[in-house]
């Protein structure tokens, strides 16, 4: 993640809230759709396997694009 910051003591400090507020909300984030996929794969373990697929195809296709 970039943020432009500039140096005064003020904005840095509201940059650095900012940045630990985004990485809350991305681990927070992360941690529900880790929670609900878990759940999914316990009750329908199949769906595993098209998940990591197609999960593969699209991470390889990204790759040759050159795209991240």
């Amino acid at each position: 993640m970039t943020v432009a910051c500039s140096y005064d003591s003020f904005a840095l400090s509201k940059c650095k809230e900012e940045v630990r507020m985004g990485l809350l909300a991305n681990r927070l984030l992360m941690g529900i759709i880790a929670i609900v996929a878990g759940i999914i794969i316990l009750i329908w373990p199949a769906v595993l396997v098209w998940v990591v697929a197609i999960i593969l195809i699209v991470y390889g296709i990204l790759m040759i694009l050159g795209k991240k």
